[in-house]
């Protein structure tokens, strides 16, 4: 999953960093942190393979390797986050716009804790609102444009759109299964 979804799973200031962190600490890296942070790191990570593993999300991603190969759970996790952005009232009684305004908020003043290409993510993410913006086309697209000028070799990513246009039906439902299963996970891990 991306961001919103991470976000969206924490619980505390320090899990909701230690998410955030989850691709940018590597190694003994993690024994930097305070107990907490390296709980939302390894959060972070056990989200990751819960996800990776589900029917749901394998389902997708079966979807559109023809479309972005090596990149497909990339691909994935960016139409995730789009479809909890759409449907974020569904999920929270907070609103998108004002449950991004917290999590940069929060993230901004553990600042000091993180490596400096993690600063200078969240500065382009609070700056650009990301998370706001994943619930447009508009948003998605400049999602989609930032990963492929990161990647090693071509994404396919110039067909994000229409790709999320022309499998919306499947993706929400395989996506509306998902998410309920990984909010029970969720809950089974914080008992």
């Amino acid at each position: 999953m991306n961001y919103l979804a991470h976000f969206y799973l924490s619980d505390t200031p320090k899990i909701l960093l230690g998410n955030f962190l989850g691709d940018f600490v590597k190694g003994k890296q993690l024994n930097e942190y305070d107990s907490e942070i390296r709980q939302g790191i390894i959060w972070h990570r056990e989200i990751d393979a819960f996800s990776d593993a589900h029917p749901a999300f394998r389902r997708t991603k079966k979807r559109v390797v023809p479309h972005f190969g090596h990149y497909s759970s990339v691909a994935v996790d960016l139409y995730y986050d789009h479809l909890l952005a759409k449907n974020f009232s569904n999920y929270s009684p907070v609103s998108l716009p004002d449950f991004a305004g917290q999590c940069y908020a929060v993230l901004n003043q553990q600042i000091e804790q993180m490596p400096e290409t993690a600063r200078r993510v969240l500065h382009s993410m609070a700056a650009n609102d990301w998370l706001t913006h994943y619930s447009t086309c508009g948003g998605m697209q400049r999602a989609f444009d930032g990963v492929s000028k990161r990647a090693s070799f071509p994404t396919g990513f110039q067909m994000g759109i229409k790709v999320l246009a022309e499998n919306i039906k499947d993706f929400s439902e395989d996506f509306n299964i998902f998410f309920d299963s990984v909010r029970q996970f969720r809950q089974r891990k914080m008992c």
